[in-house]
């Protein structure tokens, strides 16, 4: 089915319309500006995108104008998959608050703790979603005193702290990093949140650092800290959990300094495992 897109002067404003086989787009374009009340002069520009397929209505914000041409904008499928996510978070802290109350009732802590994380990740969700994309394209941000965890430049944890320019810079380096078939594929779920020490091993005199191993593509990694005390792995820290571990993870610590010294074995459950089904398009 082919489309009409078409923008618009005042208000930035586009319209896409499905045309059928032997419509004439000029005519229609005409006729939807006529019943809207649109003034002639008003039409920026227009375009017909010949496809065999059909954009599902989700996507079409995609089609962007820019620099007088048609593109589309790969970033914006992460924008539209928030009505996704938002609804899954609604239902997924419900859940947790279930659980919680049961927990309580249980006098179970390693469960308590496991929700609290879990709440404040979903809390977090939309500015977490920036500031995971943010960390894989090394994004600067405009104001390091934004930065929730740590003061740690190089991250953006909101849009609010981009410039216009720096949200246009950042959906160019997006669209060049990533396909559109890499974007339907990310999840900010099937989460990485904590990271749990099962062997400190020996002979470390500086902080390991630790591989994850998947083989989802679109899984990004935790930013995290090791911390050590007497040549052992004493604990990690996440700062930001890693996200899209479908199929699970394994981690591995790097080798100790020492000649004679033994890894550290560290291990991870993956949080929220909820599938990534969104609307399909070629």
């Amino acid at each position: 089915m082919n489309l009409l897109v078409a923008f618009f002067k005042e208000g930035e404003e586009k319209i896409v319309i499905p045309l059928r086989e032997d419509d004439d787009p000029q005519f229609v374009l005409g006729h939807t500006m006529l019943s809207r009340k649109m003034k002639k002069d008003n039409l920026r520009k227009s375009f017909v995108i010949e496809s065999n397929s059909t954009l599902p209505e989700l996507y079409l914000g995609c089609l962007r104008l820019h620099e007088e041409k048609l593109i589309f904008d790969t970033s914006y499928i992460i924008e539209a998959n928030f009505d996704f996510w938002l609804a899954e978070r609604s239902h997924m802290l419900k859940q947790l608050d279930v659980e919680f109350m049961r927990a309580i009732e249980e006098d179970d802590t390693n469960k308590r703790r496991e929700i609290v994380l879990q709440k404040k990740f979903m809390r977090d969700l939309p500015n977490f979603v920036l500031r995971k994309f943010s960390e894989q394209m090394t994004l600067n941000a405009s104001d390091p005193a934004r930065i929730p965890y740590k003061q740690q430049p190089g991250v953006v944890d909101s849009f609010d702290v981009l410039t216009a320019s720096q949200q246009t810079n950042y959906r160019q380096i997006f669209n060049a990093m990533y396909t559109k078939e890499q974007a339907l594929r990310y999840t900010p779920f099937y989460n990485i949140l904590s990271i749990n020490v099962t062997d400190p091993g020996s002979g470390y005199q500086s902080s390991p650092f630790l591989e994850f191993e998947c083989d989802y593509d679109m899984a990004f990694p935790p930013e995290y800290i090791c911390s050590v005390q007497n040549g052992k792995l004493a604990g990690v820290e996440i700062l930001t959990a890693g996200c899209g571990y479908i199929g699970g993870v394994k981690i591995t610590a790097s080798p100790p300094n020492g000649f004679d010294g033994e890894h550290a074995v560290v291990s991870s459950k993956i949080f929220h495992e909820i599938k990534p089904e969104y609307p399909v398009f070629n």
